[in-house]
């Protein structure tokens, strides 16, 4: 019977790290909007001073973009 490989826990501080510099790469930086009551991420390009993407799921974005594995998981 195969083994399934362990879960490693992946704090969000350092899953924000990797998603900066993957989008880095790419010339687009990733924000936080702090005006309401929740924070939401956001992404901009950096070259065009434009908004890319809103309400940014930080884990589905990692996965998306390769910077984070299957067998890894965000930490709460």
């Amino acid at each position: 019977m195969p083994r399934k490989p362990p879960t490693i826990l992946v704090k969000r501080r350092a899953l924000i790290g990797r998603v900066e510099r993957a989008l880095a790469k790419q010339d687009r930086e990733l924000h936080a909007d702090r005006s309401s009551n929740q924070v939401s991420l956001y992404i901009t390009d950096i070259k065009k001073q434009t908004v890319v993407e809103t309400d940014v799921d930080i884990e589905a974005l990692a996965r998306r973009i390769g910077v984070m594995k299957p067998w890894e998981r965000l930490a709460e």
